[in-house]
């Protein structure tokens, strides 16, 4: 879909989350990683919304007590009662908080007098304790982009939310490894007249200098994006969770796309006269008791029950497709995934397929349904709430518009709904942790500790014998911290470590290959056999691929299990095999079968040493 971004008014807004590299969390001294392994134990929490001193309560934690679901809680080594609001915390982690007012200061922020450590309001079950830890670290910074100053509203140091594992009907399970991590938060100012790829492109560049600090951990989930997006007519959307940089542009666009579509659905449905929808939900157990549908007798075997309800002049809009290959139905039956329900049926789908005609045919007469109208079943145990949610949704739209909401991206960079927008008011004080001052003297240390700029970290590279395009690219990658600490503390040509990460990772990637299950540790351990001379070079793809789809596999197994560790003598025997059946041929033909068979095995250069004494030794 062709889009004029002046014309449709798009506004955006980022905000940046990205772990620290710490030793240990931020409230208390518990190492801050995501663990390997399997859990220890587990906890439940139901949570419960609560009236303000003034009596409001927050939609978000109403609409939360209406979805009535069960959190539970794994437990890892390195969890403690601090992590589940069972003791109090400890004083904010230094370290963190040195990292934090680094990256404050790269940004251009003022710097608070005194650090106040508050609690947010947090209603979707990410945390045990039902409130985030957050502190206000700078204001009113910028950075520059293109020739325009970008403003960088405000910089918090913040804990990390536990991880989401699975939902199991309104059961929730989330792993707490690495809850309590701190956590970056970066927030620009209004974005407005940019396109979508101009606001991608500002997000990279925040993303490279959080990485020129070498301060910030790398891997799954260790970088996330929360989206801000609205246009004219529309309303302001909050999209969570965007994993990859490079997917920004097209989730604005999908998302600004869905707005335009819903808007005209809305149009086309008032045009026909229908500018209020007074329509109730049913319940119609008993018409589908009988049904040959599977998926009804599904439905019905777990004692779920099925409620209808009429969409006056809606038949045709829900097989429309409203952001990429996303229809409205597909929109409506989000709604229902929300309550961990799996979704709709509606009467512009394929019904024969489902083998629904006949129970659709009396829904119309039950509903007073004509053929303009459509029809909308959910099976559920919620006593047909889910199906009044959506319902009122429908209806809100026609009569209002489109409303703000909290939603999620997807892999194909689409949205999908997850809760309403959470009210402004969701802060109090941290009664626990007193202010923390900030003196003119340690921002003069902090000063400092800035990191270098782009260009003279790309002079550094380049010194190290890699060529200005390769340098240019590590730097930009995810994998340019880990670049530096191997060729730190390793033996090893850096031009071996920089031609892995730029070249052949994004080859692995190409392959479908996850370098993010690979740990640091186990690409410091590769490389330090490559620079012992222990495994060859050429082996790092193939051991990398092992460690990806084994990862609870180290390193030494993956170069047992691939056969790679080989003695001088193996390799003697076989030059000796090779070159014996190959008397005929050419010298280096000859190695080239060598190699066919010996890559990744041994290092090249003792292969040909042992390969030229063995030629030399023929008779």
């Amino acid at each position: 879909m062709e889009i004029d971004w002046k014309k449709v008014g798009l506004k955006a807004g980022i905000e940046i989350h990205q772990r620290l590299a710490t030793k240990q969390k931020l409230f208390c001294r518990c190492e801050a990683k995501i663990w390997e392994g399997n859990p220890t134990g587990q906890i439940v929490r139901k949570q419960h919304p609560v009236a303000s001193e003034l009596g409001e309560e927050d939609i978000a934690a109403k609409y939360e007590e209406l979805r009535d679901r069960e959190f539970i809680y794994l437990i890892y080594p390195n969890v403690c009662e601090i992590d589940i609001d069972e003791a109090p915390p400890l004083p904010l982690n230094k370290e963190a908080l040195e990292i934090s007012l680094i990256i404050a200061r790269m940004f251009n922020c003022s710097i608070p007098n005194e650090i106040h450590v508050m609690r947010k309001i947090i209603t979707d079950g990410s945390t045990p304790m039902s409130f985030q830890r957050t502190a206000v670290i700078g204001l009113n910074g910028y950075m520059e982009f293109n020739g325009k100053k970008i403003e960088i509203s405000q910089i918090s140091l913040e804990e990390e939310s536990a991880g989401l594992v699975k939902q199991e009907g309104n059961k929730v399970y989330f792993r707490l490894d690495r809850i309590g991590i701190p956590l970056i938060e970066i927030s620009t100012g209004l974005l407005e007249g940019f396109t979508p790829k101009e606001i991608q492109e500002i997000a990279f560049k925040i993303g490279l200098m959080l990485r020129l600090t070498r301060k910030v951990q790398r891997g799954i989930g260790s970088i996330r994006q929360d989206l801000n997006v609205s246009i004219k007519n529309g309303a302001r959307v909050e999209i969570k969770g965007v994993q990859k940089l490079e997917d920004i542009a097209k989730i604005i666009e999908l998302e600004v796309e869905r707005q335009l579509k819903l808007n005209e659905i809305r149009e086309k449905v008032r045009k026909k006269g229908i500018e209020k929808i007074n329509e109730k939900v049913f319940e119609v157990t008993e018409i589908f008791e009988k049904s040959e549908s599977k998926l009804i007798q599904k439905i019905l075997e777990q004692k779920f029950r099925i409620f209808a309800f009429k969409l006056p002049k809606f038949s045709g809009p829900l097989k429309e497709k409203i952001s990429g290959e996303k229809t409205f139905g597909k929109e409506l039956a989000d709604y229902a995934k929300a309550f961990g329900i799996k979704g709709i049926i509606h009467s512009d789908e394929n019904l024969e397929k489902y083998k629904l005609e006949k129970e659709f045919e009396e829904l119309r007469k039950i509903l007073k349904a004509s053929k303009e109208d459509a029809i909308v079943i959910i099976g559920e145990n919620k006593n047909g709430k889910v199906a009044e949610f959506i319902l009122n949704k429908v209806k809100r739209l026609i009569e209002n518009g489109l409303e703000k909401e909290t939603r999620a991206a997807n892999k194909d960079c689409t949205t999908r709904f997850l809760r309403p927008l959470p009210g402004a008011a969701r802060l109090y004080p941290e009664t626990d942790i007193p202010p923390i001052p900030i003196d003119k003297k340690y921002l003069k240390e902090i000063e400092k500790k800035l990191p270098k700029s782009f260009e003279e970290t790309l002079k550094e590279i380049e010194k190290m014998g890699i060529s200005k395009e390769i340098a240019i690219l590590l730097i930009k990658s995810e994998f340019f911290g880990l670049f530096e600490k191997i060729v730190q503390k390793v033996k090893i040509e850096p031009k071996i470590v920089a031609n892995f990460f730029v070249i052949k990772a994004k080859d692995l990637r190409r392959k479908g290959i996850d370098l993010e299950k690979i740990s640091d540790e186990k690409f410091m351990k590769i490389f330090e056999l490559i620079g012992k001379k222990e495994i060859a070079k050429e082996a790092i793809e193939e051991i990398v691929e092992f460690l990806a789809k084994n990862e609870n596999a180290k390193v030494e197994d993956a170069i047992e299990k691939l056969g790679l560790k080989i003695s001088e003598k193996e390799i003697e025997e076989i030059v000796r095999r090779i070159v014996s059946q190959n008397r005929g041929y050419l010298k280096e033909k000859v190695f080239g079968l060598v190699m066919k068979e010996l890559r990744g095995k041994a290092d090249v250069q003792k292969i040909r040493k042992i390969f030229e004494k063995v030629w030399h030794s023929k008779s």
